[in-house]
């Protein structure tokens, strides 16, 4: 059996990637099908499992990025910094016509699968809110019925790309949407432009994703909490508070400086920290964002980031370092394909609960660990540090249990915080692991002292349950039985270059794996042509 598996992508960590400031109301679309579905948005969030996929190639572990809708687009924050030099060149060409425009029912857009969002207007308090001004053509389908948010620019039509929107039901809605050009070609550092490249009046570039969104009406929307109590997508008194000494401002008037964003500029709170709590924008450093605890939220209204959490997107652009916020910027997501942003920086292995430990340490719902980057180079601005702060798993469970079933990360023992309950793609199968590198795990023993679990490294990152007969049948040995899939004892004399156990314990005769489906399973997953051995489970 090879030594170098080819395994995918782990869902480790998942990152935001927002749209505009003060939550506006969606756009309801005339068309009675539209009417059925939820408040469009576009952002991202941690979940409390995490989808373990087999059935996809990598060439190594890599963190994804999943999205989990909150009530509202949000706009992105964008540097509010005035750069000392003539307005910018002209952006790239806009996109076709028949993309973006405006609309008043779908049957107005173009495409397989047109959609327009009608534009929406608001009185609240004395202020008109605009949403989907004059209307916004694009197309949407659930899957990949419309395009593949993996290849997002190839599977839309010219001029579009392809973007997560919201879950309907069980699927997840997914949409090509007005594609805009945030960043100068041929620069090294990125430079972006100043205004709304690409997009219409009224809408601004989301410089992370590089779509058009809703741009912000007026500068108190700019600087609101709104909590949509009643869930009617509308601000009813009660639901908006004006953030106390906010100084964020909607950049909507193109007369200044030679044009406009469309976007809420944020000042910032001196003294905010990446990597801190906050409920708004405002809150964090300067050009940060804030994934709030009120918006990104689980059907049962738990947050996905408890007490809020500000960092700052593209911190590789010119003009965007990460001065001023104690933070460094990170890679947090893979090499292929970066997202970089701002946070405060840590060292892996550290106690959550020793003294002068950098990331957050209380209230208890809100305790962070130090999260290793699987990236080659995890920090643009710095070697001195090799994690991030990040939300940890922090349980009662005192002994190691791999590959347990679980249905809550609280099931699952969690050394250093790094445990969770993951969920194997396509099956409904649940079991317990921990994230690990090399020196997690024979420094830290994140994979047990006595050699309970084995790490494989390179190719998942995560700690895998010691078994004894390697190659044994299915249920014979030491593995769990379950179906789908029951587990395989794989021997670890085939990964000896990669699979690393507590310094002082033994390594085991084999670790469990996921048991082969068929001849092509094996060869997707290592890369190389085998065949599938139905009573071990074994690629050989």
């Amino acid at each position: 059996m090879g030594k170098i598996l080819k395994f995918l992508t782990i869902p480790v960590f998942l990152m935001i990637l927002s749209g505009c400031g003060g939550g506006e109301e969606e756009g309801k679309d005339a068309d009675a099908e539209d009417n059925l579905e939820p408040d469009i948005t576009q952002e991202d969030g941690i979940g409390d499992r995490i989808e373990l996929d087999l059935s996809e190639v990598g060439e190594e572990v890599q963190e994804d990025i999943q999205d989990i809708p909150p009530e509202d687009i949000q706009a992105e924050d964008v540097s509010g910094d005035v750069l000392d030099v003539p307005p910018p060149p002209p952006c790239e060409a806009p996109p076709p016509p028949a993309i973006g425009t405006e609309c008043h029912s779908s049957s107005d857009c173009s495409g397989e699968h047109p959609r327009c969002f009608s534009e929406d207007r608001e009185e609240f308090n004395g202020e008109e809110y605009v949403s989907w001004m004059g209307g916004y053509c694009a197309e949407t389908g659930t899957g990949t019925t419309v395009c593949d948010i993996d290849d997002p620019v190839a599977t839309c039509p010219e001029g579009m790309k392809c973007m997560y929107l919201y879950d309907w039901g069980t699927s997840k809605v997914y949409g090509c949407m007005d594609a805009c050009y945030p960043e100068k070609t041929g620069t090294n550092p990125p430079e972006l432009y100043d205004f709304n490249c690409g997009c219409r009046e009224g809408y601004y570039c989301n410089i992370t994703n590089g779509v058009c969104l809703p741009g912000c009406s007026h500068n108190r929307e700019c600087c609101e909490v709104w909590r949509d109590l009643n869930s009617n997508y509308e601000r009813d008194e009660g639901e908006v508070e004006v953030v106390t000494g906010c100084t964020n401002w909607c950049d909507n008037d193109p007369s200044v400086d030679g044009g406009a964003s469309y976007a809420c500029i944020n000042e910032g709170t001196p003294g905010a920290e990446f990597s801190g709590s906050c409920i708004h924008d405002s809150q964090c450093p300067a050009d940060g964002r804030c994934l709030d605890p009120i918006n990104y939220t689980d059907n049962n209204g738990n947050p996905y980031f408890p007490g809020g959490y500000c960092l700052k997107d593209r911190c590789d652009a010119s003009g965007r370092d990460c001065g001023g916020g104690n933070g460094h910027c990170a890679n947090l997501g893979t090499n292929d394909d970066p997202f970089w942003a701002c946070v405060k920086a840590c060292h892996v292995g550290d106690d959550p609960d020793s003294t002068g430990f950098p990331c957050r340490q209380s209230p208890t719902e809100e305790k962070m660990t130090c999260m290793p980057l699987f990236v080659e180079t995890p920090f643009l601005d710095t070697n001195d540090f090799d994690g991030y702060c990040w939300y940890g798993n922090f349980t009662t469970v005192t002994q190691p249990n791999y590959e347990r079933d679980c249905s809550a990360p609280q099931d699952c023992w969690s050394p250093l915080g790094l445990g969770n309950c993951y969920t194997m793609a396509g099956t409904s199968v649940s079991f317990c692991s921990v994230i690990c590198t090399q020196d997690l795990a024979e420094n830290h023993a994140v994979c047990g002292a006595n050699g309970e679990g084995v790490c494989w490294a390179s190719q998942t990152a995560l700690c895998w349950k010691a078994c004894d007969t390697p190659g044994g049948n299915l249920g014979a040995n030491g593995c769990p039985l379950t179906d789908p899939p029951a587990w395989a004892c794989y021997p670890t004399a085939d990964f000896s270059d990669d699979v690393f156990v507590a310094t002082g314990a033994s390594l085991p005769a084999g670790f469990c794996f996921p048991a082969c489906k068929s001849d092509s399973w094996c060869s997707e997953t290592f890369g190389t042509s085998m065949t599938c051995d139905s009573q071990t489970g074994i690629c050989r």
